[in-house]
This record gives structure tokens, sequence and C-alpha cells, in this order.
């Protein structure tokens, strides 16, 4: 790659934002196979397609609307309000999609969305807070940003560490089948 392009804020930017995307996917991904599990739908094929469509969705949802103010995250999306006003956004449109497409009895269908997406929700706050800008995670009752160290965004060995943690985790998820 040519110097000129390696430094430049374009190709830094563009780095680092889809670091951080990939990061949050994976990690929702593999923490959502391991509920599913645990809520007894261990089906692997049905679990990863349910796992990785509700990862890339939710996290599209919470960094694109309102997610972002330039570089620093807005308490809309990124605070424990927001992610409990997104996953009763899901939940009603999961619920009236399946009614609509007639589906019998679609409230089991409509509480493990629930649950995976309040659980994406939770993990990208998570990821979130180990950044410099970190969260305001009780947002509106208290404002404030945790943050539980001071890296970057798109510190390489930050988002490494959780994409090795969720790879783990997913070899685990495999082996114990």
């Amino acid at each position: 790659m040519p110097g000129k392009l390696k430094n430049s804020l374009y190709f830094n930017e563009w780095l680092g934002y889809a670091m951080k995307r990939v990061t949050h996917n994976v990690f929702s991904f593999a923490t959502n196979l391991w509920i599913l599990r645990m809520l007894g739908l261990g089906d692997i094929a049905c679990a990863t397609l349910v796992s990785v469509s509700i990862s890339i969705i939710v996290n599209w949802v919470i960094d694109s609307l309102a997610g972002h103010k330039g570089r620093r995250r807005t308490p809309y999306t990124h605070s424990l309000t927001g992610a409990f006003i997104i996953t009763l956004l899901f939940t009603i449109a999961t619920h009236f999609t399946l009614q609509l497409l007639g589906i019998n009895n679609p409230a089991h269908i409509t509480l493990v969305t629930a649950v995976l997406v309040l659980l994406t929700s939770l993990t990208h706050l998570l990821l979130d807070s180990f950044t410099a800008d970190g969260v305001e995670l009780l947002w509106p009752f208290k404002r404030g940003r945790i943050s539980l160290s001071n890296r970057r965004y798109d510190d390489p060995s930050l988002n490494a560490l959780f994409i090795v943690l969720a790879v783990i985790l997913v070899a685990l998820y495999i082996v114990s089948m």
C-alpha cells in the first residue's frame, strides 16, 4: 500500500470504523449464540442466522440512528435508556410482523427477539465503555460518561481482544454441541 494512502486520514478513519463495527458484530454474535443455547434454541444453522442478523441490524441502528455526533457517541442510543427503547421498538416490530405473516403464537419468538436485541445493545455499550469517550450509561437520569479505559475506539489491541474472546465463545459453543 502506498505510504501516502496508508497515512491518510481517510484510510485511518475507514479502518477504525470498519474494525470497530466488526468487533461489535462479532462479539454480539458470539454472546447471542450462547443465549440461544441457554434458551434451548441450540440448532446451529438457525442460531447462527438469527444471531448474525440481529447483531448486524441492532449494531447498525445503534451507531447510525442519532448514535454519533461527530466522533462522540450520543446518549440517545448509547445509554441504558436507549438500549431499552431500541429493544422495545424491535419487540413491537417483531410481534406485529409475525402477526401479519400469520404466525401463530408469536409471543415466544417475540420474547427471544427482545432478549437478543437487549443483549446486543448491552454488549455494544460494554465495548464502547472501554474507549476513552465512554458512554453516558445512566442518561437521562444522570449525566456523565463512564469509561473503563483510555483507549481509542480504533485501538487494534482492544478490538483484537474482544474479537479473540468472541472466537473463543463460538469455538466453545461448537465444541460443546
